[in-house]
This record gives structure tokens, sequence and C-alpha cells, in this order.
């Protein structure tokens, strides 16, 4: 009902401003209502991305692309530690305003102004003539990439409603288990929050080295992201590249506990 490149970069405008104005909280009643309506806009943002990318890639080059759109979240806490040594070190009491303040203004403006960018730049679908791929793919490009997609599937020809669709999701054991994985995988992201103390506590010195040293090991878990999703499209299978990772955090936790 909305283009693509249309509703995707308003949700991400939405979501910047929203977390912009954090620098105005004064109370933790305030915080929380303000973190309510952030994941309301936030929520169409990343699976909107994702089906968008369905109607250009096949299934053997989704992965690779989907860890390349991912890696936005990984490389943001490497950046957002090298940020903050920035804004802590040098913008922390201009113009009345402490320096976590500064710090939600400039990540909220920056992701605004790439939100208003994608305006211009996102395509639609294969099939559409408005988007971004109208001025940088031919017709005749367009219509080769809406042919892969239709030989990838392998949805059934018949007509049927989405709540059809719907209803076979909801029946499929298999949706419950990523459900579980995603809630927990999700929850799991407060350890973010809490990495700078973490290493704070290591014993660098002071917050901004702190802050630094958090940057690599994101860098190095971007690297493995991209290895990982290169792999299993490559071998075309995708369960033992979701569970040997997964692993692997697990025991990265039980040793930071």
């Amino acid at each position: 009902r909305v283009s693509p490149s249309v509703y995707l970069p308003i949700a991400a405008f939405l979501w910047s401003g929203i977390s912009a104005a954090t620098f105005a909280c004064t109370n933790a009643e305030g915080l929380w209502g303000l973190q309510f309506i952030l994941g309301i806009v936030e929520a169409p943002l990343f699976p909107g991305a994702v089906f968008l990318m369905s109607c250009w890639y096949t299934r053997r080059e989704f992965a690779l692309r989907v860890a390349l759109l991912y890696s936005g979240l990984v490389l943001a806490q490497a950046f957002s530690g090298l940020i903050a040594a920035g804004v802590f070190n040098g913008l922390d009491g201009p113009r009345g305003l402490a320096g976590w303040q500064w710090l939600f203004i400039i990540e909220g403006a920056m992701s605004a102004f790439f939100a208003v960018t994608a305006f211009f730049i996102l395509p639609n679908y294969p099939t559409s003539t408005t988007g971004g791929a109208t001025r940088y793919m031919t017709a005749e490009m367009r219509l080769v990439a809406h042919a892969r997609i239709l030989d990838d599937r392998v949805e059934s020809s018949a007509k049927s409603s989405v709540w059809h669709g719907l209803m076979l999701a909801l029946k499929d054991v298999k949706l419950y288990g990523f459900l579980c994985l995603n809630v927990f995988i999700t929850s799991s992201y407060g350890f973010n929050n809490f990495f700078p103390t973490i290493v704070n506590g290591l014993g660098f010195g002071n917050s901004v080295t702190s802050l630094l040293m958090t940057a690599p090991p994101y860098v190095l878990g971007t690297a493995c992201t991209f290895y990982v999703a290169w792999d299993s499209d490559r071998r075309g299978e995708r369960g033992l590249h979701i569970m040997i990772p997964l692993s692997c955090s697990v025991l990265g936790f039980v040793v930071t506990v």
C-alpha cells in the first residue's frame, strides 16, 4: 500500500527523531515512555528491509545481503564507542548539555540524514515504475531481476489470501523456535549497554580509552558475520550456520560471567 522507498525512510526518519529526543528526558518515566514509542516506529524497519531485499535477491544470494544489512547494527556498536569517546572528550558541557545528551542529538541527526537520502536511492520492486532503481537500472535489467525471483520461488501458483499464509505460518512449529531464538538474542543486546563499563573495569585508565577499546570486538564480529553468511549461501545450508555461531555466543557469555 505504501512504496518501500517511502515507507522505510519515513520509519527511519521518525526513529531518528524520537531517538534524538531522548536528550530531553529528565526522569525514568519519560525515558520509558520514549523507548516505548521508539520501539513502535523501529519495528517496521528491519522486516520491511528484509522483505524488500527478498524481492530482488534469490535464496542463494540472500544470507550475505541480510548480513550486510545486519552489519549496520554490529558496526554501530563499534562506532558508537568511538563517537562517544569523541563527544565525551569535547562536547560535555556546551550549551548546557551533557555529553550523553549531545550523543543522542548527533547520532539521531546522522541517521535522519541517511533516512532522507534513502528517499532518492532505495528501489521499490523490480516491476515498479517509481523508486531509485528506475534511475540506475534499465527497464531490461529490472525485468531480468523480476524473472530471477519468479524462477526462484517455490510457492504454489494458486492464489491465496494473506490470512491463509498467516495461518500456515502459525501452524509451523519452526516459527516458534525462531521466535524464542530471536527473543533471547534480542534480550542479550542488553550486554552492549554494559560492555563499556565491563571494559573500563579491566583497568585501561579512563573512560575515553575504554570506549575506544570496545570497537575491535565488534569489527571482528562483523567479519565473522560476513564469512558465515557467505559460506551459508555458498553451501546452501542454514541450520548449522545458525547453531554453531550461537553456540560460540553462549560460550562467550559464560566466559564473561
